[in-house]
């Protein structure tokens, strides 16, 4: 067993301040080993947070720009999904450019979360190695057909995407239809 990264614990704690329901993260408590926390995973050599699972947590609150949950530089799989998180995701998930999985999907708040070009952009340039990318109604209706086909930077990696009620328009392009190693389209 590894322990916790200090400045990840850090990074998690003042995450979780930073929601309106912080007491469904009860097991995240100062002076103990973050590796054991509920959703997290660590890199069991290093104690790097490598995985943040808390989709069905009924969290709520925005993700600010500056959270300090974008400076887990080690971050491989983010799940979000099934929450009450609101607002525009900031361009700074950018930063997370470790992430093989990013969950977003279905949070329940009527003030959806929504991407902007900008932040589809760096997230689609930065986060090369992306195998997983759920969005699932997440508001993608400022995200034009030729934004959506920067997918194919993610050609050699991207396994599964998900992009069901995002509101996108227009016809996808064969280039994303045929990228090589994806196996599920929804």
């Amino acid at each position: 067993s590894s322990f916790c990264n200090h400045h990840d614990t850090s990074a998690l704690l003042l995450f979780k301040n930073s929601l309106n329901t912080p007491s469904q993260l009860e097991t995240w408590k100062n002076g103990t080993d973050c590796c054991e926390w509920k959703g997290v995973t660590c890199d069991t050599i290093s104690g790097h947070v490598i995985g943040l699972d808390l989709s069905f947590g009924d969290l709520e609150g925005q993700l600010h720009p500056n959270s300090t949950i974008f400076s887990l530089n080690h971050l491989q799989r983010l799940c979000l999904a099934y929450n009450h998180f609101f607002g525009d995701i900031p361009s700074t998930i950018s930063h997370l450019s470790k992430l093989l999985s990013l969950d977003l999907s279905s949070n329940y708040d009527s003030r959806r979360m929504r991407v902007d070009p900008y932040t589809w952009n760096k997230l689609i340039q930065n986060a090369t190695n992306l195998r997983e990318l759920y969005l699932d109604d997440v508001d993608m209706s400022s995200i034009g057909v030729s934004s959506l086909s920067l997918l194919t930077n993610l050609s050699s990696s991207l396994i599964s995407l998900s992009l069901v009620s995002t509101e996108l328009q227009g016809n996808l392009s064969s280039d994303i239809l045929s990228l090589p190693n994806l196996q599920q389209l929804y």
